[in-house]
């Protein structure tokens, strides 16, 4: 199921976040281990922030960060120092996010999975990769490790975006709360309102997003998972919709859709990755329980 509740923070809040951060400007130079530059692919300007390449072992694997929708790379900013000090990391802007320039292209995830490997590429940074993603950055990095399963050793996901279910199970959760599929739209038209005064980047970024969440999930081109070691860490405080305008008891639905979300994550779960419910975090994990999700991914890299 897609989860309406967790997107609509997760848009919400990382819009906001997002401009936060571009109005403080860039982070650039040396940040303690962590080299901060502009690469050109494909002609275009990608801002990048990269740890222990020159030193990475023969293949060890490199640690690749997918931020959540129109996040910028300081999103990373609590974990990174402390991930660069075990495994060679790589961290971006995505075309339109942070200080990587538009290129007025719909964000597609086979437009972005192809952008990622010419950045890799350019970096001379070959696989193996181990792909961390949070929130819409967990579906892209599904997307990714579908398409290169071969260069994939482990996954982490954050609070992910969840595509593998169907509409009708999403509407399952509705009617399970005595609702219907018009409640459904209710909530897609209350999210497209919230982009609204979005800069042309993100909002684009979210229009794409959320033209995809609309598909059910056989025309979401959504590959198979690589069969790796998976880890899926979830918020274990449930996001609640602000309860004006909707058609149906946003408390009720926020309890069915978590329960729901939780049945289906664990499925993604390989060993020795592990479902680890992050209890004193919402949305984002990676902030308020950095230790939780650097732990994480030293596990997997053990």
């Amino acid at each position: 199921m897609i989860r309406p509740v967790t997107i609509y923070r997760a848009i919400v809040a990382s819009v906001g976040l997002g401009a936060v951060v571009a109005a403080a400007g860039p982070v650039s130079g040396q940040t303690s281990s962590l080299t901060t530059r502009m690469a050109t692919v494909d002609g275009r300007q990608i801002r990048v922030r990269t740890a222990g390449l020159e030193s990475r072992k023969e293949r060890q694997a490199v640690i690749v960060f997918e931020s959540g929708a129109t996040l910028p790379l300081e999103t990373w900013d609590s974990i990174l120092p402390k991930v660069a000090t075990f495994a060679p990391v790589v961290a971006y802007d995505r075309v339109g996010t942070g200080s990587s320039p538009w290129d007025s292209l719909p964000q597609t995830p086979e437009r972005i999975v192809a952008r990622l490997q010419q950045l890799l590429t350019t970096l001379d940074v070959r696989p193996p990769y181990m792909l961390v993603g949070h929130s819409w950055g967990g579906a892209l990095i599904r997307y990714f490790g579908g398409a290169h399963p071969s260069d994939v050793v482990g996954m982490v996901y954050i609070d992910p975006t969840d595509l593998t279910e169907s509409r009708a199970e999403e509407l399952a959760v509705f009617q399970s709360i005595g609702s219907n599929a018009a409640a459904r739209d209710s909530f897609y038209n209350m999210m497209e309102r919230a982009m609204l005064n979005s800069p042309p980047a993100l909002r684009s970024e979210g229009a794409t997003t959320m033209a995809i969440l609309k598909r059910d999930v056989a025309e979401r081109n959504l590959p198979s998972a690589p069969p790796v070691p998976t880890t899926v860490i979830v918020a274990g405080k449930p996001s609640v919709l602000p309860p004006t305008g909707l058609p149906f008891d946003a408390k009720r639905f926020a309890e069915a859709s978590y329960a729901d979300r939780l049945r289906s994550l664990r499925r993604w779960v390989r060993e020795p990755g592990q479902f680890i419910v992050a209890t004193n975090s919402g949305h984002m994990i990676h902030l308020s329980e950095p230790g939780l999700v650097i732990d994480a991914i030293r596990r997997l890299v053990r």
